[in-house]
């Protein structure tokens, strides 16, 4: 633990004022500012702190019960305290949030600052193939649009607070504030990371086109908008050459032309990455048909490997909906298939004074972790999902039937919760 010099770190605070002082903290506890010499949020001590802003009268008074530590008073700072506090707070809270191992996050689009709630995105139908070339002088033909819309899901509230209690300053339990600080951060990020999850198994279902509701996966059945399951384990090249053919029949709503995928990526679950990196990595493939054998560079130079998730097997083994959830894999665009829409990112707010909340429950301050979105799907066209052993047979070549999907229920749509 670093020692800290309170008294000079209250006078910069009142010497560069609130803003530039949160600037100034942020980047001393900011690793790539400050690579060499990063402050930690465990190199503080709330009780040290307390003493150079409160003054050790008021803290003297405060344990004895005749002052709260909140009262005005020559000589105490509750602003300084409670600033300082909240970045101490904050950064435990955003940099648990921000874990790398959040890998569903990173794997889908974000859509930040959305400022409507159950948005009807806009949209027109495109123009389709202009086969017909202009000649000079000639006018050119008006696209003609006809109106188009997607309903995006509403967005929800999610957050708790740390409090900072009487006791926690007197006993320097700066650790434990710190503990609820972190939890809270992994909390937020936990929860997003499941909702993302659920979206992408299919187990939530919120895309909504021209007024009509849609499952994220149907099976090719007779009257299914589109066929975006298929039932093969993932082994070699030519699983994934067979899911590619779902996308050769995936067309455009409006113009009935193929789809425009991105770059691929394949996602698997945790137990497969090992056979997904072979795949993806092998410099060469074996073909063998009778007697002859060729060799070639692999084909699957240009996909990626999606990140690792557990969580995501973990909600296929709570919907008790998957048969063996280890055979599942997905691939596509997932950035133009899923969205997470974000009213407003997962951040710290700090409590303004209450001197009643430290009258009733000995609490001196207050910071709340929130954040506010929901994870939509933008275009199911956009990925395919096999279910591994469901409807597989020897060759390799059997698709699932209508009620083989095993999140698929052909009375009322993919399984929910």
């Amino acid at each position: 633990m670093r020692a800290i010099n309170y008294r000079e770190l209250r006078k910069l605070y009142d010497k560069l004022g609130s803003a530039a002082f949160d600037k100034h903290l942020s980047e001393a506890m900011d690793p790539e500012q400050t690579p060499n010499g990063t402050l930690l949020a465990e190199d503080f001590s709330i009780n040290e702190l307390a003493r150079v802003c409160f003054g050790e009268q008021r803290m003297q008074d405060a344990r004895a019960g005749t002052k709260l530590l909140t009262e005005e008073g020559d000589g105490v700072d509750y602003t300084t305290f409670t600033n300082i506090t909240g970045r101490i707070v904050s950064s435990k809270v955003m940099a648990a949030y921000q874990k790398e191992t959040n890998a569903l996050s990173q794997l889908i689009s974000t859509e930040s600052n959305v400022r409507i709630d159950n948005e009807r995105l806009p949209g027109f139908t495109g123009l389709g193939d202009i086969a017909d070339p202009v000649h000079p002088g000639m006018p050119y033909k008006r696209a003609g649009y006809t109106e188009d819309y997607q309903d995006l899901p509403r967005g929800q509230k999610y957050g708790r607070i740390v409090p900072v209690t009487k006791e926690a300053i007197f006993f320097d339990r700066t650790g434990q504030i710190l503990r609820e600080a972190q939890k809270l951060g992994e909390a937020l990020a936990y929860r997003k990371e499941r909702e993302i999850a659920q979206v992408i198994l299919g187990v939530t279902n919120n895309y909504n086109w021209a007024g009509t509701a849609y499952r994220t996966y149907y099976p090719g059945a007779a009257g299914d908008p589109w066929d975006n399951i298929h039932s093969n384990i993932l082994s070699d090249w030519t699983d994934v050459d067979r899911a590619e053919r779902l996308f050769d029949q995936m067309t455009d709503p409006n113009t009935s032309q193929p789809i425009v995928i991105g770059g691929m990526t394949i996602l698997v679950m945790p137990a497969k990455m090992a056979t997904a990196q072979r795949i993806l990595t092998a410099s060469q493939v074996r073909h063998t048909e009778g007697a002859v054998v060729t060799l070639s560079a692999n084909p699957l130079g240009g996909y990626a490997l999606g990140p690792k998730s557990r969580l995501l097997r973990a909600e296929a083994v709570a919907t008790n909906d998957f048969g063996n959830p280890d055979e599942l894999w997905w691939m596509g665009d997932f950035k133009k298939a899923f969205v997470y829409r974000e009213n407003w990112p997962a951040m710290v707010t700090q409590a303004p004074t209450n001197s009643q909340d430290e009258w009733d429950r000995d609490i001196v301050a207050q910071y709340k972790g929130t954040e506010r979105g929901v994870c939509a799907v933008l275009d199911p066209r956009y990925v395919v999902v096999s279910s591994g052993s469901c409807g597989h047979s020897s060759s390799g070549e059997t698709e699932c039937t209508e009620d083989a999907w095993p999140a698929y229920d052909a009375t009322g749509g993919n399984a929910t919760r």
